[in-house]
């Protein structure tokens, strides 16, 4: 039976940063590596709300990307 382990967690927040020619939204993605693995939810949205209070760009999302490896 194969086991999985959390590898990585990373931290993604998308801002939006204007609009194109065409009345399209432009954005931005920022990814902050090295996150901490076993950071709940709750955590990792107030360190997003940090990080988006220093900004010029409002955020127009927030997501946690975990990466998960298996054990044979």
């Amino acid at each position: 039976m194969n086991e999985q382990f959390l590898e990585v967690t990373k931290l993604q927040i998308e801002f939006a940063v204007g609009i194109d020619a065409l009345g399209k939204p432009i954005t931005k993605k920022k990814t902050f590596s090295n996150m901490n693995n076993g950071v709940g939810g709750s955590a990792l949205k107030r360190c997003a709300d940090a990080i988006v209070s220093l900004q010029k760009h409002s955020a127009i999302g927030v997501k946690r990307l975990d990466t998960w490896g298996l054990e044979s």
